[in-house]
């Protein structure tokens, strides 16, 4: 790297206002500068807030837990150098009158403790957010260094070198690119030290907007020495970081680092070093600005010198100057600009212009010779035939790029990879691309590729597979943004085996239906016919009926069909209904939980339906034969039936015995009441245990009162009441039902 050692130093003959321009930096988080103002930029923090641990440090050196209600926490162990002095900052909020404590302790090599500084501000007289800081000197014999502090309910701490406080920021394992200031102002007055009021600084965007997190890892664009000129040479202030150096004057100090930027907009500094070989150079600084004028005319220069580092040591090499002049005499204008030994020049004089450089660029819509021009070699993109007049032109050494063809009407045309039979109309090509003028279509030859794209994407042809994209396939950023069509494999599954198929796959979703297809939604129609779906989820609707057919025929005559499931029917199974049928000689249902809930018109009609796992019925269930519970026995599965009563009861069995008054109270179960009516007569029956007579005295709604003519007696009860909601149903006529219909089908033996 190249480094100024020398610049805006300015000579002038006959001049002087006596003033001195000073340019003054500031930082902030927007662009009026009024978010987070500073004319210091932050330092990272040397602690990660992650690193904090409950408790704080005694003046012994060891680690006790925290006061109750105060959140102390404690830092890890962090290296330390016992010549430079540390900043701690503590960022707080507190109520009024409220103490915050810093302690630091300091370690020796062997993390053996030496000594504990402490601080603390008593009876904060604000309340809100409170920030103070302390500059310290570690031991000569200290190598690490613990810092406890009161953070209260969201305090922050900072460590960092020097003795200036800079404003917060995380440590370089937290922080982010938005944590960065992202303007920086600049202003120039006569003043040594820059203003604090944000509207006198010109802001500009410090740091670009960050962008999307990609799937790599930032990498590193950029690596720039920066240097600082300082009022000291322990710490840097008065200045500011830049990539040049800055002209040096007497008691001040030289200091570098490394700015190192990333892909991600991210920077990163090294920790800042006092640069002696640039301090040692400093002295052999040349004025780099000029204004001279004689009897003759005018001369300016500008001049900077740099040095520049011989190798990655660090070790300074000779002196490069970099230098442009301006002389205005009577007789010519001269305009140089030499760096190193290469120099370009352009020298007016009466009749007479030279323009001496390495490499001339004129930019402009026309340019005009008057005269004659001599050119040696040339090459020239448009040029008019027109203008050839005269001479030779040998058809060996043209290449011919635009020919009117009207006149050529016969043969064929040729070439190494292209062939046009103007007879038969035949065309082939070798390899090459057909392409529209703007590239949203092409024919590539060369790899067999057909593809047509619009701004909002379009499709590539290829190897047997149309590929819907986001941009043409050839490039490298290409992405398959909505899906492709082609013949494909598809495995086969438990019952079934593998098998090729045209596949459409879409990228979030896939569909194929009628062009008038829209799925209905609460007062809308369902119109046309649809199947389709996303990653979780697929539809198939119909605007009146949607079938699915398979398998084998089963019965005869009339009654013979094939398995069946058809949405959208009538009660006489004609299309456009709102019923739902299902029809197969055998319906097996395997699922862990199996809920139904029909629709005014649905059935189902099986000769044999199994399910396996749980099911409910949301809603009635009514059967026409038997409803059995299933239980495995030594001598194979056997059945037991339901109990069935006219009206429909809710039962529940329990014991008791009357006590020494011979009669007990008989609670009834708080959850079985909630099944049932017991506001109504209900029904118990009593079963003696013992040598006594029983019988029921008083019925009240949550319980029963039983007696007995012997104390002491032990008795079964058994409860039943109507179940809630039904107590007036008693063999409830279904008319749904087609009685006849099932007569007959239960005399053909289907149940």
């Amino acid at each position: 790297m190249t480094q100024l050692i020398a610049s805006n130093q300015l000579t002038l003959t006959n001049i002087n206002d006596g003033q001195s321009s000073y340019t003054h930096t500031a930082y902030a988080y927007s662009a009026d500068g009024t978010d987070r103002f500073t004319t210091v930029y932050p330092n990272l923090n040397l602690l990660s807030q992650n690193d904090l641990i409950q408790g704080y440090l005694l003046n012994t050196g060891s680690l006790t837990p925290p006061n109750a209600g105060l959140n102390e926490r404690t830092s890890s162990f962090l290296e330390v150098d016992a010549s430079q002095s540390y900043t701690v900052q503590v960022f707080v909020t507190l109520a009024i009158q409220r103490s915050s404590w810093c302690g630091i302790g300091w370690f020796d090599e062997n993390q053996i403790f030496i000594k504990r500084t402490a601080f603390q501000e008593s009876n904060v007289p604000v309340s809100g957010n409170y920030t103070y800081h302390y500059t310290v000197q570690p031991p000569s014999n200290a190598k690490f260094v613990r810092i406890s502090f009161r953070m209260w309910g969201d305090g922050k701490l900072k460590l960092e070198q020097g003795s200036t406080a800079t404003p917060w920021l995380p440590s370089s394992s937290e922080v982010t690119p938005a944590d960065y200031p992202t303007y920086i102002g600049t202003y120039s007055d006569t003043n040594v030290n820059g203003s604090t009021d944000p509207s006198k600084y010109t802001w500009a965007v410090f740091k670009g907007v960050d962008g999307q997190n990609g799937a790599d890892a930032p990498t590193i664009t950029n690596v720039q020495d920066q240097i600082y000129l300082s009022t000291s040479n322990t710490a840097q202030s008065g200045g500011s970081w830049g990539g040049l150096i800055p002209a040096w004057s007497s008691g001040k100090y030289y200091w570098s680092r490394v700015a190192t930027t990333f892909s991600n907009g991210m920077t990163t500094y090294s920790i800042p070093v006092l640069d002696e070989a640039l301090n040692q150079a400093a002295t052999n600084q040349i004025k780099v600005t000029q204004l001279t004028q004689d009897l003759d005319g005018f001369k300016t220069t500008v001049s900077n010198t740099y040095l520049s580092k011989s190798d990655a040591s660090g070790t300074y090499a000779d002196k490069v100057s970099v230098t442009s002049q301006i002389t205005q005499l009577a007789t010519d204008i001269n305009l140089r600009v030499s760096k190193g030994d290469v120099t370009s020049q352009i020298n007016i004089e009466a009749g007479r212009t030279l323009i001496d450089t390495k490499k001339l660029l004129l930019n402009a819509d026309t340019v005009k010779f008057s005269g004659s021009a001599f050119i040696p070699n040339a090459m020239i993109q448009n040029l008019s035939a027109e203008k050839i007049t005269a001479g030779t032109l040998n058809a060996a050494n043209v290449n011919i790029i635009n020919l009117n063809a009207a006149n050529i009407t016969t043969g064929t045309l040729s070439g190494a990879n292209l062939s046009m039979n103007l007879n038969t109309g035949e065309v082939l090509f070798q390899k090459g691309v057909i392409k529209k003028e703007d590239s949203r279509f092409s024919i590539d030859i060369t790899n067999g590729v057909i593809e047509s794209y619009s701004p909002n994407g379009g499709y590539t042809l290829k190897d047997g597979e149309i590929s819907f994209r986001d941009i043409s396939a050839q490039s490298p950023s290409s992405i398959e943004k909505y899906g492709s069509i082609s013949y494909d494999w598809f495995p086969g599954g438990l019952f079934s085996s593998s098998f090729d198929a045209i596949s459409v796959k879409g990228t979030a979703g896939w569909g194929i239906g009628t062009a008038n297809a829209k799925k209905g939604f609460l007062a809308e129609s369902t119109l046309g016919t649809f199947i389709g779906g996303n990653n979780k989820r697929c539809s198939v609707f119909a605007e009146e009926v949607l079938e699915l057919y398979g398998g084998k025929t089963f019965g005869s005559g009339i009654s013979q069909g094939q398995a069946m499931v058809r949405v959208g029917v009538t009660d006489g199974g004609s299309a456009g209904g709102d019923g739902i049928d299902i029809s197969a000689n055998k319906l097996r249902i395997y699922t862990k939980s199996f809920s139904v809930s029909l629709p005014d018109q649905a059935s189902i009609v099986a000769k044999e339906i199994s399910m396996s796992g749980k099911c409910s019925v949301l809603g009635d269930l009514s059967v026409l034969g038997s409803k059995n519970a299933i239980h495995v026995t030594r001598d194979g599965v056997r059945a037991t039936p339901a109990y069935e009563t006219a009206e429909s009861y809710l039962g529940d069995i329990g014991r008791n015995y009357t006590r020494e008054n011979c009669e007990v109270w008989v609670e009834i179960d708080q959850l079985f009441s909630d099944t049932v009516n017991t506001d109504i007569a209900y029904e118990v029956f009593l079963q003696a245990y013992d040598n006594a007579r029983f019988w029921v005295s008083d019925f009240r709604s949550d319980k029963f009162l039983v007696k007995s003519d012997k104390p002491m007696s032990r008795f079964a009860w058994e409860i039943k009441a109507k179940r809630r909601g039904y107590e007036n149903e008693r063999l409830v006529l279904q008319e749904d039902f087609d009685n006849k219909m099932l007569l007959d089908t239960q005399e053909k033996g289907v149940f």
